[in-house]
C-alpha cells in the first residue's frame, strides 16, 4: 500500500478529501512551535487515522505529520526522504487549521455517478 493513499482493513467506504489552509493559523507553525518541525521543514502532508474504536467518539484520532527538508514554494520539486511524525492533537484543533474542509465517503459496492441527489449539497 502506498503511505500516501488511504485505506482500512476491508475498505468499506470509499471517497475523496479536499481542504484548504487557513489564512490565520498555519499547523507547520504550530508543529514547529511544539518543536517537531525544525526551521527548515516543510509540511508535505498528513493523515487521519484510528483503528479498532468499539464505537465510541474518538476526540484525538491519530495524526501523522509528513515533513521534509527543502525549499519553499508551491512548485518546488518532490522531496526525497519524508520523514512521518506522530503528533497528539484533539481534533477540533486540528480542524483550526483549515478554512475549508469536505470529505466524501461512499459504499464500495454503489456506482452513484450519475445518481440524481435530493436534499443538502455543500459545494
Amino acid at each position: 500500500m502506498n503511505v500516501f493513499n488511504a485505506g482500512t482493513q476491508y475498505n468499506d467506504y470509499l471517497g475523496t478529501v479536499a481542504a484548504d489552509r487557513s489564512d490565520n493559523l498555519a499547523l507547520l507553525d504550530h508543529l514547529k512551535q511544539l518543536g517537531v518541525a525544525g526551521e527548515d521543514d516543510r509540511l508535505a502532508g498528513f493523515r487521519i487515522a484510528f483503528n479498532g474504536n468499539p464505537g465510541n467518539a474518538v476526540d484525538s484520532p491519530g495524526l501523522v505529520v509528513y515533513l521534509y527538508t527543502g525549499p519553499e514554494g508551491e512548485f518546488v520539486a518532490a522531496p526525497d526522504k519524508i520523514r512521518a511524525v506522530d503528533v497528539e492533537m484533539p481534533i477540533a484543533q486540528f480542524f483550526s487549521f483549515l478554512k475549508r474542509f469536505d470529505l466524501v465517503l461512499t459504499n464500495k459496492s454503489l456506482d452513484l455517478n450519475g445518481a440524481q441527489v435530493d436534499g443538502p449539497h455543500y459545494d
